[in-house]
């Protein structure tokens, strides 16, 4: 008798893990998932913030050469 419920434990034990495993490299895929979305997201604003600065840069480059201009002229 001790044999048989050792084998019928066995059983669900093993059962039990390799659902846990599923679920658990399931539930990491999703969050994989989410954060790639957000990192994602994250750099295109960086993107955006730095072709905003770059245009801040060049409208700031010209208008110093003007002034510039202006001064020495």
């Amino acid at each position: 008798m001790s044999g048989i419920r050792v084998a019928i434990f066995s059983k669900y034990f093993a059962a039990g893990v390799t659902v846990g495993a599923l679920l658990c490299s399931r539930h990491c895929s999703w969050m994989l998932a989410t954060h790639h979305a957000d990192i994602q997201q994250h750099y295109g604003n960086i993107m955006r913030y730095a072709e905003q600065v770059t245009s801040l840069e060049e409208m700031l480059g010209i208008h110093e050469k003007t002034t510039g201009d202006a001064r020495n002229g």
